[in-house]
């Protein structure tokens, strides 16, 4: 009779295997993320016509010693196309710069008037530009190649019916500025353009140079709650719900892997 082989050495107690739930999330939410940043920047630029946020006015209106005039000025399709000055009765320079304080998301055209309070330069109200200096400044805008361009359309004002503020100021440096902020009519439905474009010259008899302008756009009872950091918050939040999903349907596709071989 033999005697039976024991082995001195206990079965292992029989371990479930780990699953790295905390790395999956991380890899899949950095992923996700990143490509959704992506996507909402080439998004932005596409529909807002910037890649982030709005564009800040150009920093040459630091520059300005004194405001000389400020204008309201608009352009219709019925007049000609000639800029003409608007009744003072209807329009308020006050009013407008209150106007777009409390609300600036689409009140854009007193841009220009507002960072020109905010430095105190408008404590006085200037005069107006004269009557034979305004219609130039259609053509003068219009030389930029800043306006969208024509579409055919039945529905839509044409292009060039703007609104906005010609604001003529005195450089330290001696140059004449003009500033204009113009808003258009709509291009597709509740889509507008907002325009600035900035000129200088030396000299009243001197040609204006154009020195900067921008384009973009905004939203009437849109989707201008898809813009800045309110697309960025919503691009963060979708990755984050993928990723949780992502997550739980790793986990759920290990589950077997937990039960007691």
């Amino acid at each position: 009779m033999t005697d039976a082989i024991i082995d001195p050495k206990p079965p292992r107690a029989w371990k479930p295997p780990e699953i790295p739930v905390r790395r999956v999330f991380l890899r899949s939410f950095a992923t996700t993320l990143a490509v959704a940043l992506l996507l909402s920047a080439f998004w932005s630029k596409f529909y807002w016509d910037y890649w982030f946020v709005r564009p800040e006015i150009d920093p040459c209106i630091l520059e300005v010693e004194r405001v000389n005039t400020v204008t309201y000025v608009w352009n219709r399709y019925v007049l000609n196309e000639n800029w003409v000055i608007a009744d003072d009765k209807e329009v308020s320079i006050r009013r407008e710069i209150a106007s777009a304080r409390s609300c600036p998301y689409d009140n854009l055209d007193q841009r220009v008037l507002v960072a020109l309070e905010g430095r105190g330069l408008l404590a006085t109200l200037p005069p107006q530009l004269a009557d034979d200096k305004i219609p130039e400044l259609m053509e003068l805008f219009k030389s930029t190649g800043v306006l969208v361009e024509e579409e055919p359309s039945m529905v839509y004002s044409p292009v060039e019916w703007l609104r906005g503020f010609a604001v003529t100021a005195a450089a330290r440096s001696g140059e004449e500025l003009l500033m204009l902020g113009l808003c258009g009519p709509q291009v597709s439905n509740d889509h507008y353009p907002y325009y600035e474009a900035f000129f200088g010259r030396r000299g009243q008899d001197a040609p204006w140079t154009c020195l900067s302008t921008q384009r973009f756009f905004y939203d009437s009872a849109g989707l201008e709650f898809l813009e800045g950091w309110s697309l960025w918050t919503a691009a963060a939040l979708a990755a984050f719900a993928f990723a949780t999903l992502w997550t739980i349907a790793e986990f759920w596709a290990r589950l077997p892997l937990l039960r007691p071989q």
